[in-house]
């Protein structure tokens, strides 16, 4: 189960967690690229210390902002803030749906992303 910040998690059958791995690879395909040239940089290194510490700082690169959030997220309690969880804005014809305020937030953010990603590919 993901921990959610309105109490949902996901589903624990097999297909669930198949299209959690399938959403996962196609959202981390952007990291690829670098990992093979992280691994290009390492193979052409002239010592076994060099490639690792190539390797170390790839890897530190990747994880220390992602720990630094955790860890800020955990101190601030931001999952059981109202902004997240409490304050819905109504979504949908007729206010048929109310989401969250950081749902709407995220997903207008990942929408401008993809028109800017459309545009810049055109």
């Amino acid at each position: 189960m993901l921990p959610m910040p309105s109490g949902r998690g996901g589903g624990t059958s097999i297909g669930s967690v198949y299209g959690l791995g399938v959403f996962s690879g196609a959202a981390s395909a952007c990291c690829a690229p670098v990992l093979a040239d992280v691994a290009a940089l390492s193979g052409a290194a002239s010592s076994f210390p060099a490639a690792a510490a190539v390797g170390v700082a790839y890897v530190f690169g990747m994880v220390a902002p992602l720990c630094a959030l955790a860890l800020a997220w955990d101190r601030k309690d931001w999952g059981a803030s109202r902004l997240l969880a409490a304050t819905t804005i109504p979504i949908g014809p007729g206010a048929r749906w109310r989401l969250p305020v950081g749902t709407v937030l995220s997903s207008g953010l990942m929408i401008a992303i993809g028109v800017l990603t459309v545009v810049l590919a055109v």
